[in-house]
């Protein structure tokens, strides 16, 4: 939904901070509860602990309202608790920290307080549930759900530093993709030119179209495409990631490479083609990330564990 949105808290200094930084007024000492911003935005101050608040009546109050309910804190657990009721969460990050968690739960990441004036479409996403869920209705099989893990955790990871680095990009978005980037593996299996077009068009009739565009782009041949530079970091983090996947376990792209000819010979002529791009763009994310080479790249990636 990209109509009204409240954001709830239960910090009273990090509602009055947000209402600091976006309004530009301090408030009063008896803390008023409730207030509205530009762009459809209301804030709202909650009595209680996550675990007393009536969190379904209040996802029922915003269904019947059209408003997007969401839930911000700078507690990680906090957000664990709330999003277990489907109602969207924020996590307030000025420090850029990566989830503690491989998967990430927060829907959306923010550093900044007025990112918040962006949040209905920001936060137009699939929750982390939903994705999982998709699993399961599509019969995913577990050697793609790990595959797919090892995507979307090095996607995320990138696109953290990425951020961190200045880089306009949504990690959880990123996550997201790279959950969902083979949900039409198996039932493409044996379509032709099908893999990837058959999970978009699901993901785009389902109203998630940013979703659609990185499943429908990490095929290999997509970064021959003339407009291939012009991709958002979300589509082109996904597509490279998915390039060093070999199963669930992260590769140079030259050692993917082999076992994908090996694997898809009737491809291999695309697959050269795309070769010196995909080197490119590593690069290209090296630069960037101020990475010495590919292989450091790797090894980072290998590495970095989430603290």
């Amino acid at each position: 939904m990209r109509g009204d949105a409240m954001i709830l808290f239960i910090s009273h200094d990090l509602y009055q901070k947000a209402i600091r930084q976006l309004s530009g007024q301090e408030g009063s000492e008896k803390p008023f509860r409730s207030r509205k911003l530009p762009g459809n935005l209301h804030l709202e101050l909650l009595d209680g602990k996550t675990d007393e608040i009536s969190w379904t009546d209040l996802q029922d109050d915003g269904s019947s309202n059209h408003t997007l309910i969401t839930f911000l804190s700078d507690r990680y657990a906090d957000l664990k608790t709330v999003s277990a009721y489907a109602i969207k969460t924020i996590w307030y990050n000025p420090s850029g920290k990566m989830a503690p968690e491989p998967m990430p739960v927060q829907d959306l990441d923010i550093r900044h307080f007025d990112k918040l004036l962006l949040a209905s479409s920001s936060l137009h996403i699939p929750t982390l549930a939903q994705c999982l869920t998709w699993w399961d209705e599509w019969d995913v099989p577990e050697n793609v759900r790990r595959h797919s893990l090892t995507v979307s955790q090095a996607a995320y990871k990138l696109a953290v530093m990425m951020r961190n680095k200045g880089i306009a990009i949504n990690p959880v978005l990123t996550h997201r993709g790279g959950l969902l980037h083979d949900l039409d593996k198996i039932k493409t299996l044996h379509l032709v030119n099908a893999h990837g077009q058959k999970a978009a068009a699901f993901l785009e009739k389902e109203g998630f179209p940013e979703i659609a565009g990185i499943v429908r782009e990490h095929i290999m041949s997509t970064i021959l495409n003339p407009n291939a530079d012009n991709r958002s970091w979300e589509v082109k983090l996904v597509y490279f990631c998915d390039k060093l996947a070999e199963g669930d376990q992260l590769v140079p792209f030259n050692q993917r490479l082999s076992a994908l000819y090996d694997r898809y010979p009737d491809y291999k002529i695309i697959m050269q083609q795309a070769e010196g791009p995909v080197w490119r763009m590593s690069d290209q994310i090296c630069s960037i990330l101020s990475i010495p080479s590919h292989a450091n790249l790797i090894s980072m990636l290998k590495g970095l564990r989430n603290p």
